[in-house]
């Protein structure tokens, strides 16, 4: 019964799809929390999933020990 109530409550929370998020002020947070290394070579993941995360309702940050999930997490609250 929970597992089922959760399935549906996260289904819910899957197709508001994309929230109200001011690009701008979006833009100038993720500047300021993950600071580019100079690497333009290859993109930062880890504000990759803060910006995808900030513009859904719903998002799921995944990653082996050491990628930083916490910090993406902790960034993106």
């Amino acid at each position: 019964h929970y597992q089922r109530r959760l399935a549906d409550a996260l289904r819910v929370r899957a197709a508001h799809g994309m929230a109200d998020v001011e690009p701008a002020a979006l833009a100038g947070a993720l500047a300021a929390l993950f600071a580019s290394d100079g690497a333009a070579d290859a993109p930062d993941l880890q504000r990759v999933a803060a910006a995808t995360a900030a513009l859904r309702a719903l998002a799921v940050i995944t990653g082996g020990p050491g990628t930083g999930k916490t910090t993406t997490v902790l960034g993106l609250l």
